[in-house]
């Protein structure tokens, strides 16, 4: 049986007025040629501000689409728009973090462990390659569609759920 091969989209936007982040996600089944928007997830709470806001929706949008939509064992590609996160895959700081105990050099807890323990729990059966190019550099026409239907969800008064 051969490896499916995914790329995975994430775009990630903040909207000032509702103070809200929202990610889009797109995903494209290679072996297949299957490819579709996936889904939303806004994210906004009072007291968060616009980075950990944006780090956490990128975060629950990848634990979500890599639990429902692709299989174990296959092949993924990320393009991810939040720089943060993908930085972080890249440079695999999160075994830094893993070696203290999910805290920062600083001592400090680190910010959405939950959500990073979720993710390299999955990222673990899967052979994944996080790739340096944003959404925006790899394809900009699936990055205008993302962006678009982020901008409107971050608008909606509507929440969605991230767990």
């Amino acid at each position: 049986m051969t490896q499916r091969h995914y790329d995975i989209y994430v775009e990630t936007v903040w909207n000032c007025a509702s103070s809200k982040a929202c990610s889009s996600v797109y995903l494209l089944d290679r072996a297949i040629g299957c490819c579709g928007m996936i889904t939303t997830f806004t994210f906004g709470k009072e007291d968060g501000n616009q980075a950990e806001m944006l780090r956490t929706a990128t975060l629950a949008a990848l634990n979500r689409t890599l639990s429902e939509s692709v299989e174990s064992g296959s092949k993924v590609s990320l393009y991810i728009n939040c720089g943060y996160v993908r930085n972080v895959l890249i440079q695999k700081r999160y075994q830094q973090w893993q070696n203290n105990g999910w805290e920062t050099e600083q001592g400090r807890p680190v910010a959405e462990a939950d959500l990073w323990k979720k993710l390299l729990a999955l990222l673990g059966v899967m052979d994944v390659q996080p790739i340096q190019k944003s959404v925006w550099e790899q394809d900009y026409e699936i990055a205008k569609k993302l962006l678009r239907v982020a901008e409107f969800n971050a608008s909606s008064p509507e929440e969605k759920d991230l767990a």
